[in-house]
């Protein structure tokens, strides 16, 4: 049954955990290598609670993600409820989505050779912003469609993986030598902010689809603020294009 999934997913990180304990070695060079003393790594993240512009870009992305969370954890909801579909009709909301952050993803690793990290970031949030618009505008004013739903959604999840890479690479230069640690925090905070969507907003959201597309609005209006104020790098604006790839 269902259960089987979860059997697998566990042995298999067992397998993966198992190879590279053994067979991967340490590929940092050891004078470079810190401290896993409980102390030092609790420093290192202190640092990272008290860094303005790596907090601003944590948030930026926990922002802009938990819009589009906002209609996975309510894919129940706008499946059966709105769109009046079937228990077998959830590909037609997850695979638009994908598609659009794979589509994403391989147009923002084109762009890294020609364009500034924060030129692509631009982009990506325009594109998040015009898909909430219009997700708003066919929820307040049109009768619920597949067309007319997950067009923007499929605007919006472009414009997520175009910023991802570049996000990314911003988020973890706040701290160039403790990188994973700058990642960990990204994600930590990402999959609360999904928790809470979860468990918080989409029950008080999913009456109609107006509350979810105006909820989605006010998460990508948080991300341009925080965009907007965060100050930006002398290095930045004068580097070359980051050679990131999808």
């Amino acid at each position: 049954g269902w259960h089987s999934v979860f059997y697998f997913l566990v042995l298999y990180s067992a397998l993966v955990f198992v190879l590279v304990f053994i067979h991967l070695p340490e590929t940092l060079a050891s004078h470079l290598r810190q401290s896993f003393h409980p102390a030092h790594v609790a420093r290192v993240y202190g640092r990272t609670l008290v860094h303005r512009r790596f907090q601003s870009l944590v948030f930026m992305v926990a922002c802009y993600f938990g819009g589009m969370f906002l209609y996975i954890a309510g894919a129940p909801t706008v499946i059966f409820d709105f769109l009046q579909l079937e228990s077998t009709d959830f590909a037609i909301l997850f695979i638009p989505m994908v598609a659009g952050m794979i589509a994403g993803a391989w147009l923002s690793g084109q762009l890294a050779h020609r364009w500034p990290r924060q030129r692509t970031l631009t982009l990506a949030l325009t594109l998040m912003a015009l898909g909430t618009l219009a997700n708003s505008a066919q929820a307040l004013l049109l009768t619920p469609t597949l067309v007319s739903m997950i067009t923007p959604l499929i605007i919006y999840t472009c414009g997520i993986g175009i910023a991802m890479p570049a996000m990314m690479v911003m988020s973890m230069d706040c701290f160039p030598n403790n990188r994973g640690t700058a990642a960990a925090v990204m994600g930590f905070v990402q999959m609360l902010g999904n928790a809470l969507i979860a468990s918080l907003a989409v029950p008080l959201l999913s009456q109609h689809p107006s509350h979810l597309a105006l909820g989605q609005t006010g998460l990508i209006a948080i991300a341009l603020i925080l965009w907007w104020r965060i100050p930006a790098q002398a290095e930045e604006a004068h580097s070359k294009p980051a050679n990131i790839s999808s």
